[in-house]
């Protein structure tokens, strides 16, 4: 039997670890209850839905998923910072079973979709911020590499879904990507 957990900390941590054995699509409020060893209603008294305690797991995961900062080199190189959140993320999702896959499935399918949905789309619009941020630190990137036919956030957004995809289809690295970045920012 499982150890009593009595604090939403403590409840987010066996959650992380039911994710890591079972995949995020596992989790339910009873699930849950049981591998914290606790009542059903336990639960519901830190989270008030399913929903709720999968966007704190979802946050908790992500939080884990980038506890190594990336440390950028004198040159502050996008591609660098490119390659190294592409292995932080597969790592990750297979860390969690997939779950950069499934996490999206779990909201959408949560009667609460929309809340689910933003906050899905809070977790992307924090991690395209911080790529933009590296981006524009990026000495190397051609002056002319944007313009109206291409901004900075469209070709940001590219990148992502296609490091996204990548992932979820569980490329072995991400080099074709490299490339593409040095073709259109670098040379």
């Amino acid at each position: 039997m499982n150890t009593v957990v009595t604090s939403k900390e403590n409840i987010l941590k066996k959650s992380q670890e039911f994710v890591m054995e079972h995949g995020i699509a596992a989790i339910n409020m009873r699930s849950v209850a049981k591998a914290c060893g606790v009542a059903v209603g336990s639960i519901y008294s830190y989270f008030p839905s399913k929903t709720a305690l999968l966007q704190e797991i979802v946050g908790e995961i992500w939080k884990d998923i980038f506890q190594m900062q990336f440390v950028a080199d004198e040159t502050y190189l996008f591609s660098s910072y490119i390659e190294w959140l592409y292995q932080a993320i597969a790592n990750g999702n297979q860390k969690y079973h997939g779950f950069l896959k499934l996490h999206a499935i779990c909201f959408v399918q949560e009667t609460e979709k929309e809340d689910g949905k933003q906050a899905m789309y809070a977790y992307w619009q924090h991690l395209q911020a911080k790529i933009k941020t590296i981006l524009e630190k990026d000495t190397m990137v051609l002056e002319n590499a944007f313009d109206q036919n291409m901004t900075k956030e469209q070709f940001i957004e590219m990148i992502f879904l296609l490091l996204i995809t990548m992932v979820q289809q569980e490329q072995g690295d991400c080099k074709a990507l490299l490339e593409m970045i040095s073709r259109c920012i670098y040379q």
